[in-house]
């Protein structure tokens, strides 16, 4: 991925990614993703995990699946969390927001500022 490339992965139907994508500076500068109707690839994923350092991270454990498929009971590995994240769109924490290399978990404010400081310096 390109700093061209400036990309946040969202759920349209969120209201919460509504309201943080409400609070990101210059939403011109990225290509919103739509999680639900373009799925994350394999490609996405692990370019998440080799900056972001690990799968678990950016996976979602306040998805309904998670509950259903019984996973808070269970010992997660990486190996897993990949699995799941690649299964279903609910399993990402979102919104994630791509910008000139780095990845943003922006559903955590301090993540969102430190975006919009980095948006703002360009």
């Amino acid at each position: 991925m390109t700093n061209s490339e400036n990309k946040i992965y969202y759920l349209s139907s969120c209201s919460t990614s509504k309201k943080i994508l409400s609070k990101i500076i210059s939403l011109n500068e990225f290509q919103l993703q739509d999680i639900k109707f373009n799925p994350l690839s394999a490609s996405d994923i692990d370019n998440m995990q080799s900056v972001l350092g690990t799968y678990e991270i950016f996976f979602s454990k306040k998805s309904q699946l998670y509950r259903k498929l019984k996973l808070n009971e269970k010992v997660l590995t990486e190996a897993d969390y990949r699995k799941y994240l690649l299964s279903d769109y609910t399993f990402l924490r979102r919104p994630v927001a791509y910008f000139n290399g780095k990845y943003y978990l922006i559903s955590l404010q301090k993540e969102l500022d430190r975006m919009n400081a980095d948006v703002d310096r360009k």
